[in-house]
């Protein structure tokens, strides 16, 4: 009999279909701030971090949300977006003099309808509208949340708070009243830090920093995982620094140690302490000067307390300020409030 017959339906054997490959990871982190080319370190950290991710494309979907004038999509690369959304009910409505404007509104339903499409969400703060929504979001739709802190908002909104009444009130007795009998800049403090709590509890995981170990209150949610600074290596390398370049390009001092401080110039972030430290080095016989990239309300005062001291130009482009970076001497940073 021939060893060959015919085959017959009944006689294959199943075999399992292949398994498709898993689609890359889709995070939607928010961040509660405006777009802007003279952005603090919150959100130029996340520009690092998305360009970064590009190059990540099939293992990572990534859209930052950002707060902007009017609804918008910039595309980095295929699978890296920021999406800019018009806030529901901004700050900058009811209060000006603060370091960034941000939106209070409970709920963001336009936010909300873009939550759907991600496996996960990261929300960089605790307070505002774009985690208030995501926390709701999460609770009801089973999405995992991880957060991620970058500045100590309780005390950052103490300070501010006590600045924006001296400047309504001065120093007189309505203003002792408001910030000493009333406590309204601890009440404020008060409410973000248990804002902060809720939202921690809530959270699936909680991202540490490089500041410090994690807060043993919260940490069972610490994900034993440290958020990156976003910190373009090449772009800000000693191997920029051309002292001659510096001193032509800002009118510096030859022959000066060279102080440099680079953020926002408010009392949030104890820029007033500068002054202290350049006036003790001077008077103690050091050649010195100030050097501070940024803008904002301390800036007069900082020029009123140094004279010619101090040099201030303002927010620099990257490719400036890193080259300011390497130039200097020494770096100060007084910020406690700054956590990663």
């Amino acid at each position: 009999m021939s060893v060959i017959r015919q085959l017959n339906i009944r006689d294959a054997v199943p075999v399992a279909a292949p398994q498709a490959q898993p689609g890359p990871l889709k995070v939607g982190v928010l961040v509660d701030l405006a777009l802007t080319t003279d952005a603090g370190g919150h959100v130029k950290c996340w520009q690092r971090l998305a360009e970064a991710a590009a190059g990540y494309g099939d293992r990572l979907d990534l859209t930052v949300h950002f707060n902007g004038p009017q609804s918008r999509c910039i595309e980095l690369s295929p699978s890296v977006r920021y999406v800019l959304l018009p806030p529901v009910f901004s700050t900058a409505r009811v209060i000006r003099h603060v370091p960034d404007h941000t939106d209070l509104a409970p709920w963001h339903p336009r936010l909300a309808q873009r939550l759907s499409g991600y496996d996960v969400i990261h929300t960089t703060d605790a307070f505002f509208c774009y985690a208030r929504t995501a926390a709701r979001f999460a609770r009801r739709h089973g999405v995992p949340i991880v957060s991620s802190i970058h500045t100590n908002t309780p005390e950052y909104a103490r300070i501010t708070a006590a600045r924006l009444l001296e400047r309504a009130l001065g120093r007189g007795m309505m203003y002792r009243v408001a910030n000493d009998g009333l406590a309204l800049p601890n009440r404020v403090s008060g409410l973000l830090e248990r804002r902060l709590v809720r939202h921690l509890e809530n959270v699936t995981f909680a991202m540490g920093s490089y500041g410090g170990g994690p807060d043993t209150q919260y940490a069972a949610r610490h994900s034993g995982v440290s958020l990156r600074r976003g910190l373009d290596r090449a772009l800000f390398s000693p191997a920029r620094r051309d002292r001659a370049w510096f001193e032509a390009r800002f009118g510096l001092p030859r022959d000066h140690l060279i102080l440099m401080y680079a953020g926002k110039l408010n009392t949030g972030k104890n820029v007033p302490l500068l002054a202290l430290v350049v006036r003790q080095a001077r008077e103690a016989g050091v050649a010195t000067h100030l050097f501070c990239a940024g803008a904002g309300s301390e800036r007069e005062a900082l020029e009123a307390a140094l004279g010619d001291a101090v040099t201030c130009p303002g927010p620099l482009p990257q490719t400036e300020l890193a080259r300011a970076y390497a130039s200097a001497d020494l770096f100060l940073f007084p910020s406690m409030i700054d956590e990663s």
